[in-house]
């Protein structure tokens, strides 16, 4: 299998935003270890560990024409939100660096995954920097370009062309909240491993977000910055039963503040995809549910179903290959009247990140994909499951 060479390129915030640029400060192109050819990439994810270099470009704004260096030992390049302290001492000793240089508008820009040519030019994906939190630093594909012919400075050229791509699709990769799309919005697409015997779902929970980004689950990285959650809704849940084409349910989930969330499912059969909208902050006056949708839905016919409580543990992953956002969320359902639970394991697509390539086709592919590495994951710890597309309504009417 050929391999992928990787460069992480630093430089002045300025070359990626619209601020003014520090004058004095350089541009680092770091060599990253190589990794084993798997296509393109729609995100990378470095923590501060992933970082590390044994080989450093500099170029500076001095007249001093570029420099390199290759190091006895692999140093941390990145500590946080600055350049690792070692890394810039070693620059500075060894005279690449100055006092005069100006380190504190320094950032991460981009990523260069070259996959190189057999004969030809190397294709260089170019990734912009999208999100910097402590726990590392995203970098989503926003271009790509092949090599040219003839250069004496490879490394040079290839940073040159990043950062003249870098502010590709800018708008979204550069600001937070902007970051994501999502296809086929209202449709609610997910499939199910019903758990067979009495497991904690927390237990589960954590030891599956621990293993994310591990050989464990291959191609999928940590949802960074929200990769955990934990929830628990109390529901009240109503059969929608006529007409024909408005049949599944609705349900009121109750909010700290008083109010409910309102949501409405329409399904005929379980399956892959529901429909799925919701009204939010709904006012339900005296809590008297069935008056409020005699008013505000009279032309359908209702069946009120026994109360429900859900806790809900999410781990929640990102496709490195195609920038597709699932939910990993094991619920325990509770139905005190019935002395009844209900424990599952639910993969649900999210979002998509926004890079260049994004592919709606690929949202089934990947969630199988993942659904097949959650099986590996419970059976190889001997939980027994059953995989459907059993939903709450049909456990409503099961023991109604």
């Amino acid at each position: 299998m050929s391999k992928v060479n990787r460069a992480l390129v630093l430089g002045d915030i300025g070359l990626q935003y619209a601020v003014e640029p520090s004058p004095t400060a350089p541009l680092l192109v770091v060599a990253l270890p190589t990794e084993d050819e798997d296509g393109p990439r729609a995100v990378e994810y470095l923590r501060d560990t992933d970082m590390v270099t044994d080989r450093v470009w500099v170029r500076t704004r001095d007249g001093h024409p570029p420099r390199s260096l290759d190091l006895d030992e692999a140093l941390p390049v990145w500590d946080g939100f600055a350049l690792h302290p070692r890394f810039t001492e070693l620059l500075t000793a060894r005279g690449l660096l100055g006092e005069d240089h100006d380190l504190s508008s320094m950032s991460p820009l981009l990523v260069l995954r070259t996959h190189e040519q057999a004969g030809g030019p190397g294709q260089n994906e170019v990734l912009a920097c999208t999100r910097l939190r402590t726990l590392g630093v995203l970098f989503a594909q926003v271009a790509s370009f092949a090599d040219e012919k003839e250069s004496t400075d490879r490394t040079g050229d290839r940073a040159r062309r990043g950062l003249n791509e870098v502010r590709r699709l800018h708008d979204h990769t550069g600001t937070d909240f902007q970051l994501y799309t999502t296809f086929e919005s209202g449709t609610e697409i997910e499939m199910k491993f019903t758990l067979k015997d009495a497991v904690s779902p927390w237990g589960l929970a954590a030891t599956l977000a621990s293993r994310v980004g591990t050989d464990d689950f291959p191609g999928f990285i940590p949802d960074v910055g929200n990769e955990h959650q934990r929830w628990e809704t109390r529901q009240e849940t109503y059969e929608v039963l006529w007409p024909a084409p408005e049949v599944g349910y609705i349900a009121f989930i109750a909010n700290a503040s008083g109010s409910y969330l309102l949501k409405r499912k329409r399904f005929a059969k379980d399956g892959l995809r529901r429909e799925e909208t919701f009204r939010t902050e709904i006012e339900v006056p005296d809590g008297d549910f069935d008056a409020f949708l005699s008013k505000e839905y009279p032309e359908l016919g209702f069946r009120r179903l026994p109360s429900l409580t859900r806790a809900k543990f999410d781990v929640n992953v990102e496709s490195s290959r195609t920038g597709h956002f699932f939910g990993i969320e094991i619920d325990e359902v509770r139905v005190a009247e019935r002395d009844a639970v209900l424990r599952q394991v639910e993969l649900e697509y999210h979002r998509t990140r926004v890079h260049a390539d994004m592919n709606p086709q690929l949202i089934e592919e990947e969630l199988e994909r993942l659904a097949n590495l959650v099986e590996q994951f419970l059976s190889a710890r001997g939980v027994p499951t059953e995989r459907t597309f059993y939903s709450k309504l049909s456990f409503l009417r099961d023991i109604t």
